[in-house]
């Protein structure tokens, strides 16, 4: 083997760990969405049901063994009502109403089963530099690892009476 056959095979290697890193990263955001669209439309009780409509941006960062995920995605407005919901046959309303989402989630361990999660949908006009800093700043503590509690054996064994 010369150094050109060895020089194609890291480039082919290389190549196919990042589709398969593009693969798991899809089928995360996939996951966030659908998880996202089904915690808005059981929360928010809406008559017709929403479905993801447009994925704005996408965002995702390793934090040890945890995936820390960002979306701001659209949602809209079906004909189905939200019983009958099949986001696969529903139709938008061509009409319908349009929600601004934000999500975060944080998938532990790469567990794609019941993440720590944060969405808010709002319509286009509630959109404001306060709900945009509210937004951040939830997703901000949802990416904070969490606290450990310490016991000090004997440290407060006793209670100071007032």
């Amino acid at each position: 083997m010369n150094l050109l056959d060895i020089l194609f095979l890291v480039v082919v290697a290389s190549s196919a760990t990042a589709d398969q890193n593009l693969d798991t990263v899809s089928e995360l955001q996939n996951k966030a969405l659908d998880i996202a669209v089904e915690y808005f439309n059981q929360h928010h009780l809406p008559r017709f049901a929403f479905k993801h409509h447009q994925t704005e941006s996408a965002t995702n960062e390793m934090s040890g063994s945890d995936t820390i995920l960002q979306l701001r995605f659209t949602v809209k407005q079906t004909m189905c009502r939200r019983e009958n919901f099949n986001k696969n046959k529903c139709k938008f309303m061509p009409l319908g109403r349009k929600r601004y989402c934000h999500a975060c989630f944080k998938f532990e361990h790469n567990r794609l089963d019941v993440p720590l999660k944060y969405v808010d949908c709002v319509p286009e006009s509630h959109l404001t530099k306060e709900r945009e800093n509210q937004r951040q700043n939830a997703c901000n503590i949802l990416m904070m690892p969490p606290v450990e509690e310490v016991h000090h054996i004997g440290s407060y064994s006793f209670m100071r009476s007032s």
